[in-house]
């Protein structure tokens, strides 16, 4: 019997000074190590102090259809890389960026890895998209040698896009740390707003759900019911709308982004829908503010679970909970890059922290034979069984393969 069938997989930390205490520090016994541990290699990049992070009006970087942060016009090739430099976009003094890439006219089926240019390419990715898809998805990406990021594809050739949304900095200067909250619902368009019509804005307000000082949230925006292939950009309210996109919709296809936005005038943020209608969803998982406690610790992309290797794919609807054993208490929340693969059925994917009640959010959606990531801050509750640090993931109907990459946690 596969470890998913008792509601329990481990995946062992390692003994780290900023990620985990002495191995074998365990208070209870636990199921047998799964697949894909945090290796030891991902403490050496994470910053010492802890970083806080500095919002940005979202700003285009790269574009390959355009000669956009590269020399031509031409796609990324299979088996290709290229790398886009920070200079001049953020400060110096930026160890780590928040980006949303977003690929499209792809060729094939695919999937896109984006690091710190200079160090071996890990084995993660960050994008899934099918051939003829455009999709997008979040990133945090240290910034590497000659302060560039790198970005590789894996099959086919595909065009590249990445708007910056804000940079990570060991500075104290207008710079804030994180609040994770329990996923909660502040928009959905389906009751009673209505749908969002092509070139229509509509603003989300945020008082009273986050510090009246907050600069910053990060959310789930999530559409359905879009008419046609369109996009729809976040920014903050009061600002210039951006010649940006923070999600792309293809018609009748749920589709998530996790979006890191400025908050605007009066906590506010603004949503517009470029094409046909769509109705809109909006979960909020976290927010910066001076006030706020966590820092970022950011590292090199780690697979931390698949299910694939043990053949343990999740059925529905069923949960089960991903445990850290030996995960230091100040560790608190992960920054990670959930895919589902191998789907029977439609559905969707709730990730929250284990032992508090199930979020009636989700982090992602799925069709029957779709491969899609999102990214997901995932604050780290303790499963009630064994007393250890974990993570709660749900699927809601048939099959799935669940594919988890760290690239960063918050803590103190």
């Amino acid at each position: 019997m596969g470890l998913f069938k008792s509601g329990v997989v481990v995946a062992t930390a390692v003994a780290l000074s900023a990620l985990a205490t002495d191995a074998g520090a365990s208070s209870a016994p636990a199921p047998a190590a799964a697949v894909g541990e945090l290796q030891a290699s991902v403490a050496a990049a994470a910053v010492e102090g802890g970083t806080r992070f500095v919002p940005m009006a979202p700003l285009r970087v790269l574009d390959t259809r355009y000669a956009t942060g590269v020399p031509g016009t031409s796609p990324v090739g299979a088996g290709k890389a290229i790398d886009v430099s920070m200079v001049g976009k953020v400060p110096d003094d930026a160890v780590a960026v928040v980006m949303n890439v977003a690929g499209t006219s792809p060729t094939a089926d695919t999937f896109v890895t984006v690091w710190a240019f200079g160090i071996p390419q890990p084995t993660a990715s960050n994008l899934n998209f099918a051939r003829g898809e455009t999709r997008s998805n979040a990133v945090v990406s240290e910034i590497g040698l000659d302060r560039k990021i790198a970005l590789y594809n894996n099959a086919g050739t595909t065009h590249l896009i990445a708007d910056l949304a804000g940079y990570y900095t060991e500075s104290t200067t207008n710079s804030s740390p994180f609040t994770t909250v329990s996923p909660v619902r502040v928009l959905d368009t389906r009751e009673g707003t209505g749908v969002v019509g092509p070139g229509k804005t509509i603003e989300v307000d945020f008082t009273g759900k986050v510090d009246p000082a907050a600069t910053a949230v990060t959310i789930n925006l999530a559409g359905v019911d879009a008419t046609q292939s369109t996009h729809v950009t976040a920014w903050p309210t009061g600002s210039a709308q951006p010649n940006a996109a923070s999600l792309n919709l293809a018609p009748r296809v749920a589709t998530p982004n996790h979006v890191t936005v400025a908050l605007g005038s009066d906590r506010k943020i603004s949503l517009f829908n470029n094409a046909g209608s769509a109705h809109l969803i909006v979960d909020l998982s976290g927010y910066y503010s001076p006030s706020s406690t966590l820092l970022f610790y950011p590292f090199a992309p780690v697979r931390s679970y698949d299910t694939r290797t043990n053949n343990d794919g999740l059925g529905g609807p069923d949960s089960f909970n991903l445990i850290y054993d030996g995960l230091a208490p100040e560790v608190k929340a992960f920054v990670c890059n959930v895919a589902g693969t191998n789907t029977t059925r439609d559905t969707f994917v709730t990730v929250w922290p284990a032992g508090q009640p199930k979020s009636t959010a989700s982090n992602l959606n799925l069709a029957p034979g779709q491969t899609a990531p999102n990214m997901v801050t995932a604050g780290i509750g303790v499963d009630s069984e064994y007393n250890l640090p974990a993570v709660s993931f749900y699927n809601n109907s048939g099959h799935v393969d669940l594919i988890v990459d760290i690239s960063g946690y918050f803590g103190y």
